[in-house]
């Protein structure tokens, strides 16, 4: 996955207290999709963030929204950091 458009933008990010969350979360490719943009944008941003769904949830099919939430949990378990050099983990 190339981020790299990212570099330059998150280079000189000052965020100060506030902690970044950023859209990786998508349901059409689940988890392994996420975890695969949580590596990406790893290579390009060294501070603490969070992760979030890439759109807001309103117009977002009801029926959807199980399996989301199952994405949001299983990507918070893998990059929770812990001991030694985070990792994602599947």
């Amino acid at each position: 996955m190339n981020l790299r458009w990212l570099s330059s933008a998150l280079r000189d990010l000052d965020s100060g207290e506030t902690k970044l969350y950023i859209g990786l979360i998508h349901h059409t490719d689940g988890t392994a999709g996420t975890l695969k943009r949580v590596e990406a944008f790893r290579r390009h941003y060294t501070g603490d963030f969070g992760v979030a769904t890439e759109c807001g949830w309103g117009r977002r099919k009801p029926e959807t929204i199980p399996a989301l939430m199952q994405i949001h949990r299983e990507v918070a378990a893998a990059i929770r950091p812990g001991p030694g050099p985070r990792e994602v983990t599947q």
